[in-house]
């Protein structure tokens, strides 16, 4: 039941997505992974998420939404995958774009400590069709 594109969690929020699977592995690109993008609400707003490799993520926002410290990410209903906005991480810092001063550059920590994980779990909508079958 497996396929690209789920969504993976650990203690309740969304740690990345399957990116790949093979026969008996997948596997998952975190939500900290410099190839990670995302969809994502914060505050009023939304944007793509992009991971930084330090385990951490960004997300550019227009200055016109109010973000601040310990604001919640949400990462966006995706139909087929999402149905509902599920929490990723927190803003942790946010600031001025130095290019383009209509936007917010905003730091996001994941919601829990991935490197700590021994489980995951995975997203699977329309399951219960599927052990119906």
């Amino acid at each position: 039941g497996l396929a690209k594109g789920q969504f993976v969690l650990g203690d309740n929020s969304v740690i990345g997505i399957i990116c790949d699977v093979s026969s008996g592995i997948a596997c998952i690109r975190l939500i900290t992974d410099p190839a990670s993008k995302m969809a994502v609400k914060i505050a009023d707003g939304g944007g793509i998420m992009e991971g930084s490799g330090d385990n951490t993520a960004s997300v550019q926002l227009l200055a016109k939404w109010k973000v601040k410290t310990g604001d919640g990410v949400t990462a966006a209903p995706k139909p087929g995958f999402l149905d509902v906005p599920m929490i990723a991480g927190r803003v942790s810092q946010y600031s001025r774009s130095g290019e383009n001063p209509l936007l917010w550059e905003v730091t996001v920590k994941p919601a829990c400590n991935i490197e700590a994980l021994d489980k995951v779990a995975v997203i699977i909508t329309g399951a219960d069709e599927q052990l119906n079958m």
